[in-house]
Parts: structure tokens; C-alpha cells; sequence
């Protein structure tokens, strides 16, 4: 209730017709739907099996504690969703992945991307890049950052392939940061092929231009390496039969692109041969049923339509 009331006199100060965020708390929703403003999620992460997103989870959730919209990255997300969210009342919307769009299309007036794109290529030579996209809390659970297997896998094909060992954002700003840097330093710190640096700080669809093959815990980077036709591995024993995420990532591992492995270092070098001898997969990125831009659109058309006194109502509603 107190989250409630404060977000009501934020609306009060800032007057917004619609809010989109991240994971709105059940005190931002139920003051928008008290104030008769429409509050969007837009997708930052995995939908599948997350708590926050889960049919299982939230089959029970009062409408009035929920979004009433949520933008998602691709039909697979979407789709997710859609297995309960509209029962509840609540849109669902395909609107791509803006993010990643704009390294895709490359727009020479687009400043950030050009910058970023200008950083170059990390390795200079021909040997194949593995990134290896890392998760926060995990060196809690290993003596490292990784798995052993993967640690001692790493170790063992240095001089044959490069590898991007890519920080989770928290590893790179929150209290785990001294402790993998130290373990980085230690383990790879003297192999010339292990880089982890610039590949943290860069852009992700960037870091995945030069990736030949992607190798994680069970990150939500397999999603976006799938839209860039890179094969995953999976080495978390969570998404075996019978684990707690069992069903994550379904779309990517019919379709081929995501592999689980157990965490045997003989198998993961094995998965690698084999793998890049297949060469890249089809992406599985399709055009979003609408855009952001056209949504935000559609958002101010509804705020004009308020503002000459028609009640402010869920942009989908105004263009069915």
C-alpha cells in the first residue's frame, strides 16, 4: 500500500499517459490502474520459466498487482505469455528487441553505434572465438567463476581457440567484481587468447559478430545468440530432465541451436569440434509484429486522444 501511494503521487508530479518498465512492482501497477495509467513491461530477460513471468507463478496473482501490457522480444517470448496473460486482461505484444535492431541495421546517424562500432574486433588472427557469457552469484557456487569443466576446457585449447569471457553486469559493478577479477586474473590472466575486458564493456550484438560459437550456465544471451544463428551449450545441471529449469530455452533446443552438456570437460571439446565443423545455424530472429517505434506511436496517439477528453485506454484497443 505504501508503494502504491508513492507511486500515485509521483503520477501526481510527472503526469505521464502511459509508464513502461522493467518488472514493475505490484505497487506501480495497482496505482496505474488506480490513476488510469496503462503500465507496460518491457522484456530485459528470459520469459520461460522466470518466476516473475511463469504461468505457474502467477496464476494466482490478482490482475490489479500485474502490468497491463507486456512488450516482448520475439514470438517465442510472446507466446509464453500468452499461455495466461490474456485471461487476466493483460496485452501482449511482439515489438522485437529495439536494442539489438539498431546493430543489425547499422544506421550511419546512429552515433552510439557507429562508436561502438569502431572498437573493432577483439582478436586479430584466424583461430575461432567462443564467448562464454558468465552469471552473477555463480562464484559462490563454484570454487571459480565457471564450472571446473569449462575452467579446465578453456585451459586446455588455449592455444586453438579465443575466448571472450563476457561479465555478467553485476560481476562488473557489484560486490562480486574484486572477486572475479581476481579469479580471472589468476586462472587466464597469463593466456593471450582469453580476453574478458573490452568484451564486457562492449556491446553485446558486437561481441556476438565475432563469436563463432557461445557457451553459458544458462544465460539469456543463448536468446540473442539464436538471433544471430550461434549455437549455445547449456552446462547447468538445473535445466537437466527433473531440473527446476527444465523447460528453459525450449524454443532454441528444438530448434538445434541450444545444447545441454554435462559438465565433463571431454564432452564440452567434443560439442566444440563438432559444432564448428556445422558452421552457423538459421537465426531464429523474425521481424516483431509491430515495433517499438510504432508502439510509442500508437502511445501518443492515445495521449492525445486523453487529452480531448476520451479516456486513456491501452494503445491496442485504439487500433483493432
Amino acid at each position: 500500500m505504501h508503494r502504491k501511494h508513492l507511486w500515485e503521487r509521483i503520477f501526481e508530479k510527472a503526469r505521464p499517459s502511459y509508464v513502461i518498465s522493467s518488472q514493475p512492482d505490484p505497487g506501480l501497477c495497482w496505482a496505474g490502474k488506480s490513476k488510469g495509467i496503462p503500465i507496460y513491461d518491457l522484456q530485459h530477460g528470459v520469459i520461460a520459466e522466470h518466476h516473475w513471468y511463469s504461468e505457474k507463478y502467477r496464476s494466482n496473482t490478482s490482475p490489479k498487482d500485474l502490468p497491463d501490457g507486456f512488450l516482448c522480444w520475439d514470438k517465442a517470448s510472446a507466446a509464453a505469455l500468452r499461455k495466461w496473460a490474456p485471461q487476466k486482461g493483460i496485452d501482449v505484444r511482439n515489438i522485437g528487441n529495439s536494442w539489438f535492431s539498431r546493430f543489425l541495421v547499422k544506421d550511419p546517424n546512429d552515433l552510439l553505434v557507429q562508436e561502438a562500432t569502431r572498437t573493432g574486433r577483439i582478436f586479430d588472427n584466424d583461430k575461432p572465438v567462443i564467448l562464454v557469457s558468465l552469471q552473477q552469484s555463480l562464484g559462490f557456487t563454484y570454487k571459480g567463476v565457471t564450472v571446473d569443466a569449462l575452467e579446465k576446457v578453456i585451459l586446455e585449447t588455449a592455444g586453438n581457440y579465443n575466448w571472450l569471457l563476457r561479465l555478467h553486469p553485476i560481476q562488473l559493478r557489484g560486490l562480486e567484481n574484486e572477486m572475479v577479477q581476481k579469479y580471472l586474473t589468476r586462472t587466464f590472466g597469463h593466456l593471450e587468447s582469453v580476453e574478458w575486458r573490452l568484451c564486457s564493456e562492449s556491446a553485446l550484438p558486437i561481441v556476438l559478430e565475432q563469436a563463432n560459437l557461445h557457451i553459458t550456465d544458462y544465460s539469456t544471451v543463448v536468446v540473442e545468440a539464436g538471433w544471430m544463428g550461434l549455437y549455445s551449450a547449456l552446462l547447468s545441471s538445473h535445466i537437466c530432465p527433473g531440473g527446476k529449469y527444465e523447460n528453459l530455452y525450449i524454443h532454441e533446443r528444438t530448434s538445434g541451436l541450444a545444447t545441454v552438456l554435462i559438465q565433463d570437460s571431454n564432452v564440452i571439446k567434443r560439442w566444440i569440434v563438432e559444432t564448428l565443423a556445422k558452421g552457423k545455424g538459421k537465426s531464429t530472429l523474425k521481424d516483431a509484429g509491430t515495433t517499438l517505434h510504432t508502439f510509442i506511436e500508437e502511445i501518443a496517439n492515445a495521449a492525445r486522444m486523453s487529452h480531448k477528453g476520451i479516456k486513456n485506454v491501452p494503445p491496442h484497443r485504439l487500433t483493432d
